[in-house]
C-alpha cells in the first residue's frame, strides 16, 4: 500500500486551515475580526496579522510604525553628531550638523563633547599634556602645569611661571623685568636701559644722564631733585611759604626750599594753612557753623553739611533738625512749648496770643486792694501774671494808707521766670517818672522799693511789669509772680 508523503500532507492541511480562516463568515463584518488576537479589530489595527503592532503598542526604534499612529520611530530616535576624526566623540560645534536615527551612521557619534573634532588625540578622557592645548576637553589648558594660574604654562611661553603678572599677554612695565616674555626688556615706549649706570632704568630715572639722581637716593642741597620725588632739596634745606592772611600759618601749597637758611621776605616756615586767604581758617582754629574746614584737619563736621528735616538749615544752625517747622526766622509762640525760632527762649513772638491780663496802661490797671499799716505788721499781696509778646506789659494798682508816724516803705518784687529778663517799676501818677524800678534775669527777682514819708491820706500807687526789650532773649511763656508789700 502506498503512503502519501508527510510533508505534502502537512502542506495540504495548513492550506485548508488558512482558507478557512480567511474565508468571510456570513453575517460578520471583516473589520470586526481580530485575526492576530492582539485585542484590536482589523479596522483599528494597522497590521492585523502582527500581534506586536497595534494602537496600544510602545513605539521602538526599528523602522516600523509599532503603535499604528502612522509615524515611524517618532519620539524614540537618537541624535548623532558629526565625528570627523573618528575618535568616538562627536563635535561640540552645533554648526557641524546632526542626524537622527536608530543606529549610529558612519562618521557620526552619540556623544558631542569633542572640543577639537579635527584631532583624534583630543577628546574627553585623554590625559592632559603640557602642550598649550586642552587635551581632555575640560575647557582648561595645561591644568597641573600652570603654576601661577595666569593661563600660561612654562611649556606655553611663560618665562616665569611663579608670577601671574608675567606672561606673554602682560603689559611691559618700567621695572627691569621682561613682563611679556618676548625676550626683550622694555618696549617702543618704555626705555629700561640704564644709561648712567646708577641702577635705575631710564624710564624710572628723572635724569638718566646723572648718576647722582635716581629714585630712592638721598636728597642733597644742590638744586637737583636727587630722589626723583618731584621736589628739589626738600630734606636738605629749610621750607618756606607765604602767609598772605597773616594768621601765623603759611600756604601749604606754595612751599619752596632754601639752602642758605633764609626765605623770601614775609615768608614763614610754618606751612600748614589750608586757606591762606582767610585768617580765620588755619590749624587750631575753632570749628564754626559755616560749612568750611576751619581748623584744616581735612574734614568738615557733618553737622555743618546735613539738613535732616529739609528746612534749609543745617544741623548746627538750628535747635531741632528733625522738625522742619523749627528753625531760625519762624514766629515763636507760647502755643506749643517749643522754641520755634531757636533763639533760646519760648514765646517772644506771641503777639497773636490772647493776653490773659489786658492791663497795659494805668487806666486798665488790675486792682490789688489796699495796703494798711495800722496793725504795725507788713501787709503784702501777691498776684501772678504773664507777659505775652515783647510789646506787652502789665499794670497793677493798689491803695496805700499810712497811719503810723514812721516812714512807709513800699516795695514790688517780680519773680522772673527762667530764660526771661523782666523789669518792675513803682509809679505814683507819672508813668514816665517811676518812683523806683529794677530789672533782673530769671530765676531771680526784680525788686523796686521806695521809702515814703509819713502821710495820713489814702494814696494810689501803680506797679508796672514788662520784658526788657534792650537785650535779646528777654521773654518767656512762663508766668511771673508779683508781690507788693508795705513796711
Amino acid at each position: 500500500m502506498h503512503r502519501p508523503d508527510r510533508g505534502a500532507l502537512a502542506t495540504i492541511v495548513l492550506s485548508l486551515v488558512l482558507l478557512a480562516t480567511c474565508a468571510p463568515v456570513e453575517g460578520i463584518d471583516p473589520g470586526d475580526l481580530d485575526r492576530d488576537g492582539d485585542g484590536y479589530p482589523a479596522r483599528e489595527d494597522c497590521d492585523d496579522a502582527n500581534f506586536a503592532r497595534n494602537a496600544g503598542a510602545t513605539e521602538i526604534c526599528d523602522g516600523i510604525d509599532n503603535d499604528c499612529d502612522h509615524k515611524i520611530d517618532n519620539g524614540v530616535q537618537k541624535t548623532y553628531y558629526v565625528d570627523k576624526d573618528g575618535d568616538g566623540f562627536g563635535s561640540s560645534d552645533a554648526e557641524e550638523g546632526t542626524i537622527k536615527g536608530c543606529t549610529v551612521p558612519p562618521g557620526y557619534a552619540l556623544d558631542n563633547t569633542d572640543c577639537d573634532d579635527s584631532d583624534r588625540s583630543i577628546k574627553p578622557g585623554t590625559p592632559e599634556l603640557c602642550n598649550g592645548r586642552d587635551d581632555d576637553c575640560d575647557q582648561v589648558v595645561d591644568e597641573g602645569f600652570d603654576e601661577d594660574g595666569d593661563g600660561f604654562s612654562f611649556c606655553l611661553d611663560d618665562c616665569n611661571d611663579n608670577d601671574p603678572a608675567i606672561n606673554p599677554t602682560a603689559e611691559e612695565k618700567c621695572n627691569g623685568v621682561d613682563d611679556n616674555c618676548d625676550g626683550v626688556l622694555g618696549s617702543d615706549t618704555i626705555d629700561e636701559a640704564d644709561d648712567d649706570g646708577d641702577g635705575a632704568p631710564n624710564c624710572d630715572d628723572c635724569d638718566p644722564a646723572d648718576p647722582s639722581v635716581r629714585p630712592g637716593t638721598y636728597e642733597l642741597c644742590d638744586g637737583k631733585d636727587n630722589d626723583c620725588d618731584g621736589v628739589i632739596d626738600e630734606t636738605a634745606a629749610g621750607s618756606w611759604c607765604p602767609d598772605a592772611d597773616g594768621d601765623g600759618t603759611g600756604d601749604a601749597g606754595q612751599i619752596v626750599f632754601v639752602c642758605d637758611g633764609t626765605g623770601p621776605e614775609g615768608w614763614i616756615q610754618v606751612c600748614t594753612d589750608c586757606d591762606d586767604t582767610d585768617s580765620d581758617v588755619h590749624p587750631g582754629a575753632l570749628e564754626t557753623c559755616n560749612g568750611i574746614d576751619d581748623n584744616c584737619d581735612g574734614t568738615v563736621p557733618e553737622g555743618e553739611l546735613l539738613d535732616d528735616d529739609g528746612d534749609g538749615f543745617v544741623r548746627c544752625e538750628e535747635c531741632d533738625d528733625t522738625d522742619p517747622d523749627v528753625h531760625p526766622g519762624v514766629t515763636d509762640t507760647c502755643d506749643d512749648d517749643i522754641d520755634n525760632d531757636c533763639d533760646g527762649q519760648q514765646g517772644e513772638d506771641a503777639t497773636s496770643q490772647e493776653d490773659p491780663e489786658p492791663n497795659d496802661d494805668l487806666g486798665d490797671a488790675v486792682e490789688l486792694g489796699t495796703l494798711d499799716d495800722s496793725s504795725g505788721m507788713e501787709p503784702c499781696t501777691t498776684v501772678s501774671g504773664q507777659i505775652v509778646g515783647a510789646a506787652d506789659e502789665d499794670v497793677y494798682a493798689f491803695e496805700s494808707i499810712d497811719q503810723l508816724t514812721d516812714n512807709w516803705l513800699i516795695s514790688a518784687s517780680a519773680q522772673v521766670p527762667v530764660g526771661a529778663r523782666y523789669c518792675v517799676a513803682l509809679i505814683d501818677d507819672d508813668p514816665d517818672n517811676p518812683l523806683a524800678s529794677a530789672c533782673a534775669y530769671g530765676p531771680s527777682e526784680a525788686s523796686a522799693e521806695v521809702d515814703m514819708v509819713p502821710y495820713s491820706a489814702t494814696r494810689t500807687f501803680y506797679v508796672r511789669v514788662w520784658a526788657d526789650d534792650t537785650v535779646a532773649l528777654s521773654n518767656s511763656c512762663e508766668p511771673y509772680s508779683l508781690t507788693v508789700c508795705g513796711y
